[in-house]
């Protein structure tokens, strides 16, 4: 009854007592030891203690002796390293601004040289190699006589190609020549061999002349072009010389109308080549005029 009466006593004062921080220590039944409760407040002490661990926060403690420096007294090493540090920053900020310089300068100079001196035409399509092509085809071109570098500095045209490259083309094209040459030369010399072994016969299967080997055939061309066989029938044209008799009348109607025919067609045809070669010769004076002003 007496451990009772006093846990109720005990209540009773700490009912009392509310508001304070904590409760007075009470025995437990079996030991020596106290313990004490602590009743928290929310209300009281919150904000000091939040500001106390900000301090201690922000506050470490300090390890070893400080040093307070004067900051009026600067010492000789730390003005040496920043003068060093000052002058390594200007160097680089220069060569920076160097570079820069040098940059758009060779910018601008490959703008310059690009509107200045366009890009040459290929080389297969040049007039460069067709005049190189002449040359070497032509026996007494002193190109046969020349080194490679004389060459390329005998024409502007070749100029336009770097040297490299102007060597190499004209060794491949010199080599191209030389083959299809050799082949060509082959080639009539074989069919030069197979007319010995086989010769042609003075005479047509039907009996008569070869007609692009026979006098008749220019005797006609000389008729038409005088007016000669427009003027007649083409069986008194056939009577008239003794060299279209030498042909059967229905051969020789034939071969009149034939050239008729292809002396008229003659004109359109000398026309159109005219035209096709004049455009061939004003686009090479074009691009001589074009390499000559660069």
């Amino acid at each position: 009854m007496a451990i009772v009466t006093r846990a109720k006593a005990r209540r009773g004062t700490c009912a009392s007592t509310s508001g304070s921080e904590g409760c007075t220590p009470m025995k437990e039944r079996g030991g020596g030891e106290t313990n004490t409760k602590k009743v928290k407040n929310p209300l009281v002490g919150s904000n000091n203690k939040s500001k106390d661990k900000r301090t201690l926060k922000s506050s470490p403690a300090p390890r070893g002796r400080a040093r307070h420096k004067d900051p009026n007294v600067s010492s000789d090493k730390s003005d040496g390293a920043g003068a060093v540090k000052a002058k390594a920053k200007a160097e680089l900020n220069n060569r920076n601004t160097a570079e820069r310089s040098s940059k758009s300068k060779g910018t601008s100079k490959a703008k310059a040289n690009n509107t200045t001196s366009p890009a040459p035409v290929e080389w297969k399509k040049s007039a460069a190699k067709k005049y190189l092509k002449e040359q070497l085809k032509d026996e007494n071109s002193p190109f046969h006589a020349m080194d490679t570098r004389s060459i390329y500095e005998s024409d502007k045209r070749f100029t336009l190609y770097p040297f490299k490259n102007f060597s190499t083309n004209y060794r491949n094209l010199k080599k191209k020549i030389k083959e299809n040459k050799a082949r060509a030369d082959f080639d009539n010399k074989a069919v030069a061999e197979d007319k010995m072994k086989h010769p042609r016969k003075s005479t047509t299967k039907n009996g008569y002349p070869h007609w692009n080997t026979h006098p008749a055939k220019v005797c006609l061309e000389d008729d038409v072009r005088d007016g000669t066989a427009n003027s007649m029938a083409p069986i008194d044209l056939w009577e008239a010389r003794c060299e279209y008799q030498d042909f059967p009348h229905g051969i020789f109607c034939v071969r009149v109308h034939s050239e008729k025919r292809k002396q008229r067609e003659a004109l359109f045809w000398v026309d159109k080549r005219n035209k096709k070669a004049m455009k061939k010769h004003m686009k090479e004076v074009a691009e001589m005029k074009k390499n000559n002003r660069l």
